[in-house]
């Protein structure tokens, strides 16, 4: 009997030791949490040293906010070397005499952002003419709520490295609404959801960057004075694919149209042209539209005009 006590007294003394470690070591973590962290070289660096930044190095963590937005005497390349999580970033040099922010990357490394359920933004800040800034390295929407770029400045902002997400309703809307446009060049934008242009600026956005099989609809719907041009390769999925003119100018000058499923061409006036048309998705467009091609052509779809 008195062994099986002092037994049973060690196991309390065991239970009550291990509830109070457990105790101590939850009151020592700490959770991180999405912050705020602002730039703070006169030029470029590495985007994960934390003496780079005023609050330390960023969280990476959805709705972390990033300024790359103070005064910078020299052009500015900040160089990813690692994936990169954040809701919100804010771009641009914030004084005279301007110089460019660059967003470089190494290989295999992305922007993703994702605004923890809310709308994620890439914002180039500044009013007039500031300077030219440049996202090299891939971006990601890995967020619900789509991500808008905008672009209140007179000097262009450039994505180069393309936009893909990771989800459904990847939807992205892009505002120039200054006189500086937005221009999506060189690497593909293939996300799962829309594009849309609705600018509030006498600023252009172009798309010169191929266009992927996961756009579902490209919508212009700017102010009158702006507007969206697209220059690239287009390739549609057997769900097709819908522009829709609503208001300012919506120019399709193309590369070739791989068109797996119904292409539409909704608003008047809306005129499309393209290097060469391939597939045999039918193509519609309303009564006031046209479709004109100068390539070899491998079409086999049918085309149809009065739909719209």
């Amino acid at each position: 009997m008195a062994a099986n006590r002092n037994s049973n007294r060690g196991s309390q003394r065991k239970i009550r030791y291990g509830l109070l470690s457990a105790a101590a070591l939850m009151a020592t973590v700490q959770f991180a949490s999405a912050g705020t962290f602002t730039w703070n070289l006169a030029g470029g660096g590495a985007w994960t040293t934390g003496a780079n930044w005023t609050g330390g190095t960023p969280t990476n963590l959805a709705g972390d906010v990033i300024n790359l937005n103070n005064n910078i005497t020299s052009a500015a390349a900040v160089t990813l070397s690692a994936n990169q999580t954040m809701g919100i970033m804010n771009i641009g040099d914030s004084t005279t005499l301007f110089v460019a922010f660059t967003i470089g990357v190494n290989v295999g490394s992305t922007l993703n952002f994702d605004n923890s359920g809310s709308n994620s933004q890439l914002n180039k800040t500044g009013s007039g003419v500031t300077a030219a800034d440049v996202i090299a390295a891939p971006v990601v929407i890995a967020g619900t709520a789509g991500l808008t770029l905008s672009n209140s400045s007179g000097s262009l902002l450039t994505l180069s490295g393309g936009i893909t997400s990771t989800g459904t309703n990847s939807n992205l809307v892009i505002n120039a609404n200054g006189a500086g446009g937005i221009t999506l060049s060189t690497t593909a934008i293939n996300i799962t959801g829309t594009i849309t242009n609705s600018g509030a600026g006498t600023g252009l956005a172009t798309i010169s960057a191929a266009i992927g099989a996961n756009v579902a609809q490209i919508t212009e719907n700017s102010t009158t004075g702006s507007g969206l041009t697209i220059t690239g390769a287009i390739t549609t999925s057997a769900s097709g694919l819908i522009f829709t003119q609503t208001n300012g100018t919506l120019t399709i000058n193309a590369g070739l149209l791989t068109a797996a499923g119904t292409v539409s061409l909704q608003g008047t006036g809306l005129n499309a042209a393209f290097a060469g048309i391939t597939g045999a998705g039918n193509i519609t467009t309303n009564g006031t539209s046209t479709i004109t091609t100068n390539g070899t052509q491998t079409y086999t779809g049918v085309m149809q005009n009065g739909t719209g």
